[in-house]
């Protein structure tokens, strides 16, 4: 298991009431890792890992407020970037 799948469920299981938190959280990690220099060099294993924080992404928008919402795509920006 990756740490995007790891975000997928994240996003997935985690209750309404904190799932932006935990995917908040998540995502300066992944942020974390990126600016450490980590990569997905696979291009197969990046393409899935793009589509997982995607997935995440698009899902999340059902459990958090809209104010969370722009807070979670900025969070994501840096890691997208990363699986291009």
């Amino acid at each position: 298991m990756s740490v995007y799948e790891d975000m997928l469920n994240t996003e997935r299981f985690a209750p309404n009431a904190w799932a932006a938190s935990a995917v908040s959280f998540g995502l300066r990690h992944l942020n974390e890792r990126v600016v450490a220099g980590e990569r997905v060099t696979d291009a197969a294993q990046r393409a899935t890992s793009l589509g997982q924080i995607n997935t995440m992404l698009t899902e999340i928008t059902k459990k958090v407020s809209a104010a969370d919402r722009e807070q979670i795509v900025v969070l994501a920006q840096p890691v997208l970037a990363s699986l291009q």
